[in-house]
């Protein structure tokens, strides 16, 4: 990933919210130029977001 995306991405670990939660504020902190997902489920609360820096600080 750091080939493809070498600055300005990254991953932010959500502990205490619930997937859908997560998935609601990936979708109002993304932009059309700045993506944000929830994209790995470690346990029931303990969530990962994957996207822009800029999204991330948002969330």
């Amino acid at each position: 990933m750091e080939r493809t995306y070498p600055t300005g991405y990254g991953m932010c670990v959500v502990i205490g919210l619930t997937e859908p939660a997560v998935t609601l504020i990936a979708a109002d902190c993304a932009t059309t130029a700045e993506s944000l997902n929830a994209t790995t489920i470690n346990a029931p609360r303990h969530i990962t977001f994957s996207g822009a820096n800029t999204a991330i600080g948002r969330a």
